[in-house]
């Protein structure tokens, strides 16, 4: 079970620092970072996501951080899931007697771990969504700087590979609905011989069914024969001596 100690919630807009806040928070009172971006999760997107991984370390210390590249490209991945997720990472986190730094820019994501956001599906073995108490840290910064710094990071991405990155990412995908197409050829054809076998059989039986009623037939007219040649015995008999 979570403990009742509040975590540390560092959020904000994009381009205005969080993740190295929440780095920095994590090294001085030794905890570890859970993400809450709606991106991260997904593996191998790292420019296009902006994960910037390198980020988390401090004074050449690396600072542990959960729920970045969990899934694949693809699959999906949505709220309940991520707080589902993020309960078994803060409780895992409080029993190793770590701070938790809750960061992200993903908001919706962040509301569902700290007001415990109860789904109509849950089953009450998984219902962990009480409120998660929290201090919580915002960020943000004069709207021209952060253009700038978007801009800056966008022209930054591109050089590094992000739209490389992103036709990498539709080729996986074109490659695995080709190889998930060809299975599903294959698997057509091993029930079209299945088929085809299974028709051979009955088609069998039935061959058998009509050889045994003829076999059957010709059995009772060799009885009906036999009978009538014993009454034409019978007959001649009788009429022997009748005639005397």
């Amino acid at each position: 079970m979570m403990t009742n100690e509040p975590i540390i919630t560092v959020l904000g807009p994009t381009a205005t620092g969080k993740t190295g806040v929440a780095v920095r928070i994590a090294a001085e009172l030794g905890g570890e970072i859970v993400s809450a971006d709606s991106r991260q999760v997904f593996r191998r997107m790292d420019i296009g996501s902006g994960k910037d991984l390198s980020e988390y370390q401090y004074n050449g210390n690396p600072i542990p951080y959960h729920l970045i590249d969990v899934e694949e490209p693809g699959r999906e991945y949505n709220v309940y899931r991520y707080q589902q997720e993020a309960f078994k990472a803060i409780r895992d986190i409080q029993e190793r007697g770590k701070r938790v730094v809750l960061c992200g820019g993903s908001g919706l994501y962040i509301d569902a771990v700290l007001q415990g956001y109860r789904f109509q599906w849950q089953e009450e073995s998984q219902i962990l969504s009480d409120p998660v108490p929290s201090a919580i840290i915002g960020l943000r910064g004069d709207r021209d700087r952060i253009r700038e710094r978007i801009t800056r990071r966008l022209q930054a991405r591109l050089k590094e590979g992000m739209v490389e990155e992103e036709e990498a990412g539709q080729g996986l995908m074109v490659f695995l609905k080709k190889i998930l197409l060809l299975l599903m050829v294959f698997f057509v054809l091993i029930l079209e011989f299945f088929f085809r076998v299974l028709l051979l059989l009955f088609a069998f039986l039935d061959l058998l069914h009509f050889l045994f009623l003829v076999y059957f037939l010709i059995q009772q007219f060799d009885h009906w024969l036999f009978l009538r040649f014993r009454l034409l015995n019978f007959y001649l008999f009788v009429s022997k001596f009748h005639i005397l």
